[in-house]
């Protein structure tokens, strides 16, 4: 190994907030299909991800999602496992640990490199890919 750290370069997207309200910075969303480019939060654990909002964005504006890269993200709670992969809270975007049961289709929202002590920290987490649904194990 030779001594120099790693660079993961973020891959960031234009995205529209046509949801009514702001979309906090630090969120994971999802494709709004109502709008070209739309984003919202996840209404279930089974909607797929597009990656993690940048800054706030406000109702009616663009703003930045990266969709590839290590993000920061907002934890639900307390996050006490690092490289434990994540998915997102319904209506919220922050992050908790994957928890899908045997044969239960979830969003991989990618994986928590550091630890959060409350609500809002902000993990470090390797994001999947848009899109990515899987079973639990």
């Amino acid at each position: 190994m030779s001594g120099t750290p790693r660079t993961i370069a973020p891959v960031i997207v234009s995205c529209y907030n046509g949801t009514g309200a702001v979309i906090a910075a630090n969120r994971q969303v999802m494709p709004d299909t109502t709008y070209d480019g739309g984003i919202k939060y996840p209404t279930a654990t089974t909607d797929p991800l597009l990656g993690a909002t940048c800054a706030e964005i406000a109702d009616g504006e663009w703003g930045d999602v990266q969709i590839a890269g290590v993000a920061l993200v907002a934890a639900h709670a307390a996050f006490s496992t690092p490289m434990t992969k994540v998915m997102s809270t319904a209506a919220t975007g922050r992050a908790v640990a994957f928890s899908a049961g045997s044969g239960v289709n979830a969003q991989n929202g990618g994986i928590a490199m550091n630890t959060a002590l409350a609500q809002d920290d902000l993990l470090e987490v390797m994001l999947a890919g848009p899109g990515i649904v899987e079973q639990g194990a």
